[in-house]
């Protein structure tokens, strides 16, 4: 995996936290060679598997451990849920980035760590500043927006795409379509 270099040399991260997809991390060697590409004394953690349309609970649990270990550079592996978890990291934004909120915050902070992620999907949200989740309480799916949400490199694989089951690259296509 060339990208790996980036990782290295363009944001100089040593510690990175991993968040994979449920289903490459347990039916495909996706997972290994992404560690073992970037080295696996770099990792300080891996979170393996997410629920669909990012809950509130998930994105806190998934961003949690990053943010404990300390995390220099955070990888996704895996569909939009994984990278929406990964844009929203701290508690502060799913309580006050609600896309359309009258009280959006005065200031809003750049993240200082580096999002990269390898999408198998064509959701497109790797691409746009704008995340969403759903609220654990009330079962609606809420969006979220701010300036510094968007990632710092995508690496499309194509690879990564063989292993996409159709109904999810018709679906997410469509998406992409009208984003």
């Amino acid at each position: 995996m060339p990208f790996a270099k980036h990782v290295q040399q363009t944001y100089n991260a040593s510690k990175i936290f991993v968040i994979a997809s449920g289903s490459l991390s347990q039916s495909t060697d996706k997972l290994d060679l992404l560690v073992n590409a970037l080295g696996k004394d770099k990792i300080v953690g891996v979170q393996k598997g997410m629920a669909s349309h990012s809950p509130w609970s998930e994105i806190l649990s998934v961003t949690n451990p990053a943010r404990s270990k300390d995390a220099d550079c955070i990888v996704t592996l895996g569909a939009g849920s994984l990278t929406d978890a990964a844009k929203l990291r701290t508690p502060s934004q799913l309580a006050t980035n609600v896309l359309g909120s009258p009280n959006p915050p005065a200031t809003i902070t750049r993240p200082t760590i580096p999002l990269i992620t390898m999408p198998t999907t064509l959701s497109c949200g790797e691409y746009f500043a704008l995340a969403s989740g759903i609220n654990d309480a009330t079962q609606l799916k809420i969006g979220f927006v701010h300036s510094g949400m968007g990632l710092n490199l995508v690496i499309l694989d194509p690879s990564l795409c063989l292993t996409t089951p159709v109904y999810h690259w018709l679906s997410t296509g469509v998406r992409s379509f009208l984003a």
